[in-house]
């Protein structure tokens, strides 16, 4: 590895350092109860290095919610492809990984669906076109399991009257993980314990839509 690239690959590690620290302070505080003292504090360095990489709180909040949404985008889309597997089997594992995902990186996660739910209530804390560009994300991770559910209504081994309403309801009822999941709870950390309810919970979210056998 030439120095320059191995000076490139370090930078963007400390970058994602200080992206993890917001992400966790913002999940445990808040978007507006937190500070850069707060995250500089979280990340045992100074406001220095923190505005090294981030020019203020609210593009370290979109840098959670961008990060948040590709870390779903990219565990998810090729599952979502596997031809070699029934729409109903593709549903089942996308369920699994979106669940893992949830309890393996809950802080971006619980933030992303908590500053989404906030932005479209309260108005845009950023510039509009920064927001749309989350929205874009979010869809397009809707449109996978959109997709998987409609090619699964095609075959008759999934079955709904309502795609858009029924992929709301799957995704709704593994988002709510972040509600409840505490990772840092006795024995909640333990990816054993996590693959056993991400396994649980995609079974039920299938069963749900599964067609006749």
């Amino acid at each position: 590895m030439r120095p320059s690239t191995a000076k490139s690959g370090q930078s963007a590690a400390r970058g994602e350092q200080v992206l993890d620290a917001a992400a966790r302070v913002f999940a445990r505080q808040g978007y507006e109860g937190t500070s850069i003292d707060d995250i500089a504090d979280e990340l045992g360095s100074t406001k220095g290095r923190v505005y090294h990489y981030y020019r203020s709180k609210s593009d370290m909040l979109l840098g959670v919610l961008n990060a948040g949404s590709h870390k779903l985008i990219d565990v998810v889309r090729p599952l979502s492809e596997d031809a070699s597997l029934s729409p109903a089997e593709r549903l089942r594992n996308m369920a699994r990984a979106h669940a893992m995902t949830m309890m393996t990186h809950h802080s971006y996660q619980y933030v992303t669906l908590r500053s989404l739910d906030q932005h479209l209530h309260e108005g845009p804390r950023s510039s509009q076109s920064d927001w749309e560009a989350i929205r874009v994300l979010r869809d397009e991770y809707e449109g996978l399991f959109q997709g998987v559910l409609e090619a699964g209504c095609k075959d008759g081994s999934l079955s709904t009257d309502d795609v858009r309403l029924a992929v709301r309801g799957v995704l709704g009822a593994l988002n709510w993980i972040t509600v409840w999941y505490r990772p840092e709870a006795s024995g909640a950390g333990d990816r054993r314990s996590a693959e056993t309810i991400a396994e649980s919970l995609s079974r039920f979210v299938v069963e749900g839509v599964q067609g006749e056998s």
